[in-house]
């Protein structure tokens, strides 16, 4: 493991697996994704945006971890399905694959220590912004192994 890794850095990398499964993942407060949505090329749905997280460090006789709270944002365009229902399916067919994800990875990897699937809060996310988008926000938390900031 990187000794020189910032905790911030590690989390964002984490998330950069995801990338297959979507059509933009970004790792940003929620006023940088607004701009990216007018102005970034890159910028397609489905849409994954993780807010910067809440971090709190942890220190135990096995080593740091650091746990991470934070919330996600799956969003799914409209025009791509039939009905509204569709697309709040697939949007939150989306989110349980980012969540078993979590999961299979806390069991299998290195890279995640602990996620607990019944702490996670789920919330509809009507459109924020005009090309009519929807989706859903869940809150989640994660312990990985904590990389020393010396």
């Amino acid at each position: 493991m990187n000794q020189n890794t910032d905790l911030l850095g590690q989390f964002n990398a984490y998330f950069e697996r995801f990338q297959p499964m979507f059509g933009a993942v970004y790792n940003c407060d929620i006023e940088e994704i607004l701009m990216a949505a007018r102005s970034d090329e890159k910028f397609a749905y489905p849409l994954l945006h993780v807010d910067i997280p809440t971090i709190r460090t942890q220190d135990h006789a096995n080593g740091a971890f650091a746990r991470y709270r934070a919330s996600g944002v799956v969003m799914v365009k409209t025009d791509s399905y039939q009905t509204r229902e569709q697309v709040w399916r697939v949007a939150m067919l989306l989110v349980q694959q980012v969540l078993n994800q979590f999961s299979e990875d806390s069991h299998e990897k290195e890279d995640v220590i602990d996620f607990n699937y019944g702490e996670v809060e789920i919330e509809a996310v009507k459109p924020l912004w005009g090309d009519d988008a929807l989706g859903w926000e869940f809150k989640f938390s994660l312990l990985m192994p904590a990389l020393s900031l010396a």
